[in-house]
């Protein structure tokens, strides 16, 4: 296990954890006795006034970024409508970074029964659900509200034996081979009293937050406490950025759910463990705010871009439709498809109320002025997606 400093903000304890192998080629059990490392409560000690003048600057440009969208957003009368294909845009990046690819079109399409199902595909799609149950709850952030994330963002898919919606009963750990406890890059507090104690410490922070700390600051230090519990047998990384843009909503700082920092995350991958890991062996505090702040700044330019190019084409499709003069009934369509991405005629029937030839020359007159663009996936019918948001939430596709 690393070795841990003196300026560690937490403390080593006693621990066992069964280390799982193969035996006679038969699965076996044995359980080994090591070190947990229990995170003392936030805020690190001290006076915080140091450790928030040193990343005054890059503070500064993550509020003003964030100030910049949501001024964005505050023009437009549905901004929950555009903030959806960057949502999908997270769900499948955040999924990356734990190694399951599903792209926004494969989410799109079988989320409208368009796609055969498969667990990355499943995966990524309850990622987003999970994120909107957390928008849409009455609950404030609380141990239970994240149960329920969890619950919805394990539900069916590989990692659905490991107890979701229930904090963990054993102990687990980061890196290294999952036969030996030994090897671990990083082991969280036992299961019982210490891990129920961090998180009901955890929840306060989120919902009282800490005196004499920016907001921001805030929610980066509880992304890293909650990462350092790591408090569920599997999803804490996609959960826990998951709770930094709920988080984000709840303080006030965004209207909508805009932000998602798993896209430079996901670029400096490597960078993001370390810095994690660093404030657990050396309580490198400001380091992985400035990480972080400097994340929340990126990520809020990155959005602000994208939401400029969604309304543009939003507008210019209205245009298109204006000067045809094509059926105000296909303007609800053209909002339905930037959330959805995807649509059959069948879909298109049962939302505006047509019949079905109806449906498909709307959705042909869509295609014709290059909004969408029809798919065939395997034998399921015709299917159309809508190609010019994706290219703008999909660098790959937008690189084609």
């Amino acid at each position: 296990m690393t070795h841990f400093s003196d300026q560690a903000p937490g403390n080593l304890v006693p621990t066992t954890a069964n280390e799982r192998f193969t035996l006679g080629g038969f699965p076996s059990v044995r359980q080994a006795r090591g070190q947990a490392f229990v995170p003392h409560p936030l805020p690190p000690a001290g006076d915080p006034a140091p450790v928030v003048g040193s990343v005054a600057d890059v503070l500064s440009s993550a509020s003003l970024a964030l100030g910049r969208l949501q001024g964005l957003a505050a023009e437009v009368s549905i901004a929950r409508v555009l903030a959806a294909p960057l949502m999908r845009r997270e769900a499948s990046v955040s999924s990356r970074i734990e190694d399951t690819i599903a792209t926004p079109e494969e989410v799109a399409l079988f989320e409208t029964g368009h796609q055969a199902q498969k667990s990355d595909t499943i995966e990524v799609a309850n990622y987003r659900r999970a994120l909107w149950h957390g928008i849409n709850s009455d609950l404030p952030i609380c141990v239970r509200l994240v149960n329920e994330m969890h619950a919805i963002l394990l539900g069916g898919v590989r990692g659905d034996d490991k107890s979701p919606g229930r904090v963990r009963e054993l102990q687990n750990w980061i890196g290294g081979d999952p036969s030996n406890l030994a090897s671990a890059r990083f082991v969280p507090p036992p299961p019982g009293e210490p891990l129920q104690r961090c998180l009901k410490e955890l929840e306060d922070n989120w919902n009282y937050g800490l005196k004499g700390w920016p907001t921001l600051v805030v929610i980066a230090l509880c992304h890293y406490q909650f990462e350092a519990i790591h408090p569920y047998a599997d999803g804490n990384g996609r959960l826990g950025r998951l709770l930094v843009v709920l988080s984000l909503v709840r303080s006030g700082l965004l209207t909508e759910p805009l932000v998602y920092i798993s896209g430079y995350f996901d670029l400096h991958r490597r960078e993001y463990y370390d810095r994690l890991l660093d404030v657990s062996v050396n309580g490198a505090w400001p380091e992985w705010i400035r990480f972080f702040l400097t994340a929340v700044a990126d990520q809020a330019t990155d959005a602000a871009g994208r939401l400029t190019r969604i309304k543009a084409e939003r507008q210019r499709v209205h245009h298109e439709l204006a000067r045809d003069k094509a059926p105000a009934a296909m303007l609800p369509l053209v909002d339905h498809l930037i959330e959805r991405l995807a649509v059959d005629a069948s879909g298109t029937k049962e939302l505006l109320g047509v019949t079905d030839p109806t449906a498909r020359n709307y959705l042909r007159r869509l295609e014709d002025i290059g909004f969408l663009t029809p798919v065939r996936p395997g034998n399921y019918g015709q299917v159309w997606v809508a190609r010019s948001i994706l290219s703008i939430i999909d660098d790959a596709i937008a690189a084609q």
